[in-house]
């Protein structure tokens, strides 16, 4: 991914430790399949893996994990 928008951390991804570098870091990494589904690498943790989330697709809700273990999140 290369086009950024304006992204802002919730008080929960704060409290948790996740920086907007993290995000920045993570974001290249992520896959999408299509504009409405994001699938993150593993190993992030719940608090970043939703951020890089929110911050590809805006509102998303995990969808679980896909066959190779990866988490997985869906548009709203």
């Amino acid at each position: 991914m290369t086009t950024y928008t304006s992204h802002t951390l919730t008080e929960l991804e704060l409290a948790c430790g996740v920086t907007l570098a993290d995000v920045a870091r993570e974001l290249p990494r992520a896959y999408m399949p299509n504009s409405s589904t994001v699938v993150l690498p593993a190993g992030l943790s719940p608090a970043l893996a939703g951020s890089v989330a929110r911050c590809a697709i805006g509102a998303c809700e995990y969808a679980g994990l896909n066959e190779l273990g990866l988490p997985v999140y869906r548009s709203a």
